[in-house]
């Protein structure tokens, strides 16, 4: 599908438009640009048949039904996520939405049928239309034209440019390229984001900020300096991030800190307590809950299982999981998805080496009687904060994204987690930290690591024992 430029003016081919990208030209399609069916990689609807166009020809519905929805559509794809999944981006009002090409997506049905009788004032059977959009669906998945892509949820990252889903009404997403920062709709150029339920919209970061939130954050949170690189890397979608595992004692933060770290990164919902969940005992349910969420943040862990440890380390550095759609059929679904996850509790059994390896501790410490916050205060100091903060972290992951190449030529010496190391490191230069900082920092992060948590389990053992 044709890209214009705007710096070229004219559409480039594959070598060109990579060209394009990296120089960070401003690329959209022509205003008056609509796809046909055949760049959209689905055969002609009638292709040898005359029409007949009278409502009560089943047939003729179905297919005005489908040219209604592909006349909306600039783009189809199948997930790389799902296979069996298919996704496009569709015109509402003033922008681009995503919608699931699937007879079974609530949604997708809902707006079909409201927005064809809105334009038309015509009314089928709900069969009518879902005939139509598994029409589609079918010509899609054995299309060799579509592509198959990841649909991002929250963040995505080609290796040219970022893109940060805010979940607005209006699908505004926050771009990112060496050159250029700003807000976009959704469109023919970007990803295809899909959205969860439980996703709800970030607050629209503020690039003209004062001072330094991001310290400020730490300080509010009473978290040490060095998690701001950690918070950023979060952001990064296709890298194996640690698992940032809060421990302390009752009447600590720990709670209060995952629940803001989560809001930062992939909020859900405004309360405290909608930011947190319980880690599932089922590892069925432990693995859709990893793949319906970017971010997700256990809290009060007392005990990890080894099959659970197993299932979050694969969550880190890349899962397939295959489950049985249906008891009745032996059909699979296969859930592809990397997570970044936050562990906290009074003890946490992160001893797996696997597991220990990909974790980071930070310890959380009891807060005085005369220093609590109310959650109403907490929240409005993080709410007056909050914009600036995305502001700040957005930008320093543009010049760390500058910087990326010719730190990870420099260094040659890497711990396990290399691709974390390398974007911290290049993410605490961003900051103004000394070279090498963040590495010497985080090697003695995971030497101390297993000390660190054989001394709170012995000592909450005698404690228990006294």
């Amino acid at each position: 599908m044709p890209h214009w430029c705007y710096q070229c003016g004219k559409y480039p081919t594959d070598e060109e438009y990579v060209k394009c990208k990296e120089q960070g030209h401003d690329m959209d399609l022509e205003d008056d640009y609509q796809p046909s069916r055949s760049e959209l990689g689905l055969k002609p609807i009638s292709e040898g048949k005359v029409r007949n166009n009278s409502r009560n020809d089943e047939n003729s519905t179905i297919e005005n039904l489908m040219d209604f929805l592909l006349k909306k559509t600039s783009r189809i794809v199948i997930s790389s996520n799902d296979s069996s999944r298919v996704y496009a981006s569709i015109q509402v009002n003033e922008h681009q939405e995503t919608f699931e090409i699937d007879s079974k997506s609530t949604k997708t049905l809902r707006w079909l049928k409201a927005t064809y009788y809105k334009e038309t004032r015509e009314i089928h059977s709900e069969e009518s239309f879902k005939q139509a959009l598994d029409i589609i669906k079918g010509q899609a998945l054995y299309s060799e034209k579509i592509k198959t892509e990841n649909i991002p949820k929250r963040t995505s990252f080609d290796g040219y440019e970022f893109h940060y889903d805010l979940v607005s009404p209006d699908w505004k997403l926050v771009k990112i390229s060496k050159d250029n920062i700003g807000l976009v709709g959704q469109n023919i150029n970007t990803p295809i984001f899909s959205r969860s339920k439980n996703q709800s919209e970030q607050t629209s970061p503020n690039f003209l900020f004062d001072g330094n939130p991001i310290k400020e954050f730490c300080k509010f949170i009473k978290i040490e300096e060095f998690f701001s690189v950690h918070l950023i890397t979060m952001f990064i979608p296709n890298i194996a991030c640690p698992i940032a595992a809060i421990i302390g004692p009752q009447g600590s933060l720990k709670s209060s800190q995952s629940a803001f770290i989560k809001k930062i990164v992939d909020p859900s919902g405004t309360k405290k307590e909608e930011q947190l969940s319980h880690l599932p005992k089922k590892i069925d349910d432990l693995n859709i809950h990893l793949n319906n969420n970017y971010l997700v943040a256990f809290d009060n862990i007392s005990w990890i299982s080894d099959e659970t440890s197993d299932t979050l380390c694969k969550a880190i550095t890349g899962a397939g999981y295959f489950k049985r759609e249906l008891y009745s059929n032996d059909d699979e679904t296969i859930l592809k998805f990397r997570g970044k996850i936050i562990l906290d509790g009074i003890t946490i059994n992160i001893d797996n080496g696997d597991l220990n390896e990909r974790s980071i501790i930070y310890n959380s410490e009891t807060i005085d009687k005369k220093d609590r916050l109310s959650d109403t205060e907490a929240e409005q100091i993080f709410r007056k904060l909050l914009a600036e903060l995305l502001g700040q972290i957005f930008i320093t992951l543009q010049k760390a994204l500058g910087i990326y190449d010719s730190v990870k030529e420099e260094l040659k010496e890497l711990p396990r987690m290399a691709d974390f190391a390398i974007w911290g490191e290049a993410i605490s230069r961003a900051l103004g930290y000394v070279p090498n900082r963040f590495l010497d920092w985080y090697e003695a992060k995971i030497s101390s690591g297993f000390d660190i948590l054989t001394k709170v389990l012995e000592m909450y053992q005698r404690r228990r024992e006294d």
